[in-house]
């Protein structure tokens, strides 16, 4: 069976320094397997390099060969070989005999015949193409994203952290915005929405018109591996026999990025890059399974009076003891209006109040992680400490959140510039990206004038629950929804069917909203209220050498909110 090559992992082969390979049609040799070094050990990179015009390369030339073999030849020995220099690889143990190495988070051997599969899969793929090698599009490196081997791991969380403490972030710029509505002028909206799952789309179609407005902008990021481009255009309307020409409605394939890690940030951060194009005030970035709260005069009204806020829900990995939560019920207390002694917050006073870890499991993650796009699949290396520590004690600040977030453009322009080249990459070596960048960045940037707005969405989680999504949300909530809906945006995670009642009761409010101008008006009393500024002296870890508890995995607090699931 032909291999899958889209997202395939990065093979590594340990070998003697220098064999003649020859390759047969049906099968390869264990000498093929010892000799064919480079290309087995970097298949994708030595194809990028060849579709970008880099010239001939081992791997190359091999599957070229292959190509050939499999077009005249069966069953028969080639007649010629290619040399191939070896992989700079740690020697196996003499015992051991030629090994194969499969480079992700667990490794596991892999046998003669499934470098067979992978060659002459590859070999079929290239004859496929007229004899050229190409590149497929999702083995293609990110542009200007995270792209970090196993053995670059050491040195490139040095460069990283180096740069990051001497240079730090870029400056926020100066010139900030005003509240829109004071100025007459409503806030645009771009929606940024994440789909996997045919069965959800039902649902997405519900919130599509819900919030649809030809002022605002809807991209549509489709997990190619997942489900097709062609039945999301359907589902909405903008094909099929009742189709409609909405041209601010944009649905666009994306590579697969599984949980926790930077591949998943890359994949929402090429979206908003390619949102930067149109003009709007805020992206709001949804899940399949997210639902509004209100209507989206009020959604519009709301965000128009707090256009210099974001919306992310910042739980800090360090906070200082202080007055009970002012955010979030289930944050840890930041004390956004408590007042602290200088000798207190540089913790040099004998009464020094030392800071509060958060249990979040990924804190207690302290492995480099691997990634490089779709190449090869993220991987966890134990042997490479995360330098987290040395980072706090110079006073980076490490935060989570949920990945649904409500942005400004100034912050995705600054979160999208190349100025951020080192932090991303160095967050992008701790597990858990996905839910760690936006926090930790807006707590990082030099002289960051925006706010973050305790607005949100509606999440529970199960006591004791062990999966990786949150509660699905029932009428038994209802109540508890209603009565917080102006601290609310949205809610997640919901379905049509276990959720019927409860999406019934928000449509029926939000429509009787939608038709009073009044409750737009009273909303405007509370805009004040929800900005919040943050004090980030609460948030250092002053004493490097605390260590998080170890929470379970994934309770109490599950670790990744996925648009796949």
């Amino acid at each position: 069976m032909a291999p899958s090559f889209w997202g395939a992992p990065r093979l590594k082969v340990v070998a003697p320094a220098r064999v003649l390979v020859f390759l047969l049609a049906s099968t390869v040799t264990s000498a093929a397997i010892r000799g064919a070094a480079d290309c087995i050990g970097d298949v994708a990179a030595a194809l990028a390099d060849a579709t970008a015009g880099g010239g001939a390369t081992p791997c190359a030339s091999l599957i070229q060969r292959q190509a050939s073999i499999q077009r005249h030849a069966s069953g028969q020995e080639a007649q010629g070989g290619v040399k191939l220099r070896a992989a700079p690889s740690p020697a196996p143990s003499p015992a051991a005999g030629p090994t194969l190495l499969l480079q992700r988070r667990h490794m596991r051997p892999t046998t003669e015949d499934g470098i067979g599969d992978l060659l002459s899969g590859l070999a079929r793929w290239l004859d496929r193409d007229g004899g050229e090698v190409k590149m497929p599009p999702k083995l293609a490196l990110p542009s200007g994203g995270v792209c970090v081997h196993a053995e670059e791991l050491p040195q490139a969380l040095r460069e990283s952290t180096e740069e990051v403490l001497s240079k730090g972030l870029p400056e926020w710029p100066k010139k900030a915005p005003g509240n829109l509505s004071a100025g007459g002028r409503s806030a645009k909206l771009a929606f940024l929405v994440q789909l996997s799952v045919e069965d959800r789309l039902s649902l997405v179609r519900r919130v599509f018109d819900r919030l649809y407005s030809p002022g605002d902008v809807f991209l549509y990021l489709v997990d190619s591996t997942k489900l097709a481009s062609s039945t999301v255009r359907v589902a909405l309307g903008l094909e099929g026999p009742k189709s409609r020409n909405l041209p601010n409605v944009r649905v666009q394939e994306s590579p697969h990025a599984g949980y926790y890690y930077w591949p998943r940030v890359q994949v929402v951060l090429d979206g908003m890059t390619s949102l930067l194009e149109d003009d709007w005030d805020f992206v709001i970035h949804l899940s399949e399974t997210d639902y509004p709260v209100h209507s989206i005069g009020w959604l519009r009204n709301s965000l128009s009076n707090q256009r210099q806020s974001s919306f992310i829900q910042i739980q800090p990995r360090c906070t200082l003891p202080g007055p009970p939560p002012v955010l979030w019920e289930d944050a840890a207390p930041l004390g956004a209006n408590a007042q602290l002694r200088p000798s207190e917050m540089n913790g040099d006073h004998e009464d020094a109040i030392q800071p509060e870890l958060s249990s979040w499991y990924w804190w207690t993650v302290l492995s480099g992680v691997a990634s490089c796009g779709s190449a090869f699949e993220p991987f966890e290396d134990d042997a490479v400490y995360y330098p987290m520590a040395h980072l706090e004690e110079h006073g980076f600040i490490f935060a989570h959140a949920t990945e649904w977030v409500i942005l400004t453009r100034e912050l995705v322009t600054y979160a999208t510039s190349p100025g951020l080249a080192h932090f991303k990459r160095l967050i992008g070596m701790h597990a858990a990206a996905d839910e760690i960048f936006w926090p930790t960045l807006v707590l990082n940037i030099p002289n960051f004038t925006q706010k973050i707005s305790r607005q949100g969405w509606f999440v529970t989680w199960s006591p004791g629950a062990t999966d990786h999504s949150p509660e699905t949300l029932t009428d038994r909530r209802t109540t508890e929804i209603m009565e917080k809906r102006d601290e609310l945006l949205f809610m997640r995670k919901v379905n049509e069917v276990d959720s019927a009642s409860l999406l019934a009761e928000v449509d029926r409010a939000s429509y009787a909203e939608a038709a009073n101008s009044a409750s737009l008006a009273a909303l405007q009393k509370t805009f004040t209220s929800l900005e919040l500024r943050y004090d980030k002296h609460r948030m250092r870890c002053s004493d490097p050498g605390l260590k998080a508890s170890s929470a379970p995995f994934p309770a109490p607090a599950p670790p990744a909110y996925s648009a796949l699931r």
